[in-house]
């Protein structure tokens, strides 16, 4: 969870320039940048060395064997994710109480709301720890973590399509890890990272210029990648002191950093 943690604290913003100029320089042939006299490429150490992901474990992951204990806690997941987004929040954009509106929309808002707390906006200049809040149907729930584990995988681990709700590809992968498995996220994000690439720089050269291709690629990954090469026109790098840190959990429940 300390990666985890540790990224809330960080302010990183897209570059989307410096991301069309990597696009273009992609090989989808070496799975590597093409840069003048020489070329570099994403390794299984750069994953583990930003994301701290696993790069070794007990086995492979197959999404098409499943075992049969997992398959009702599966269902589970699917069925969360259709019931998710039936109706909107209890607040409006002026952070008012207001009544639900049936929807049809299972975002990634929706599915927070749903496992965790419906939370109040928070206002300029207002104290977060006065936002009023609405709990939702899972939160506490045994499937608790399990809703958490699917959203991280799907949102930051796996980016895929749809951007804006979750993929149920990663549901049998949450299973796992909520039983305890060890599994290599590792060899899943980089092969996931080529994959999506490969898709932006053959969009990127049929586009010709004429329109913006639409990616789903994990940019702040990219971008810590090239900036560890090019110190030069990386931004000011957040400094965090030498402490011992321990995990607890705040009154949300969610777990923060403490010394």
């Amino acid at each position: 969870m300390i990666p985890v943690n540790i990224s809330r604290s960080l302010s990183f913003r897209r570059n989307s320039a410096s991301l069309e100029a990597m696009a273009l320089r992609w090989s989808t042939e070496t799975h590597t940048f093409i840069l003048g006299q020489h070329e570099i490429g994403p390794t299984l150490e750069d994953v583990f060395m930003l994301l701290r992901l696993e790069v070794t474990g007990p086995g492979a992951f197959d999404p098409e064997q499943t075992p049969p204990e997992d398959d009702s806690l599966i269902q589970s997941l699917k069925l969360n994710l259709q019931t998710c987004g039936r109706w909107s929040s209890v607040f409006d954009g002026s952070a008012r109480r207001t009544s639900r509106v049936r929807t049809d929309r299972a975002s990634y808002t929706a599915w927070i709301r749903h496992f965790f707390k419906d939370l109040q906006p928070l206002a300029t200049d207002a104290d977060p720890d006065s936002r009023e809040y609405e709990a939702g149907p899972m939160y506490g729930s045994r499937l608790y973590f399990l809703g958490f584990l699917a959203c991280l995988l799907s949102f930051f681990n796996l980016p895929s399509t749809p951007p804006d709700s979750l993929n149920p590809f990663v549901f049998p992968l949450a299973v796992r890890l909520f039983r305890g498995d060890r599994i290599p996220l590792a060899p899943l994000f980089l092969g996931n990272l080529y994959y999506r690439l490969d898709l932006l720089h053959r969009d990127m050269v049929r586009s010709v210029g004429r329109y913006e291709p639409v990616s789903f690629i994990h940019s702040q990954y990219l971008l810590c990648f090239f900036f560890e090469r090019f110190p030069k026109v990386a931004p000011a790098p957040t400094v965090f002191e030498a402490e011992v840190l321990r995990e607890i959990v705040d009154k949300d429940g969610i777990p923060v950093l403490d010394t």
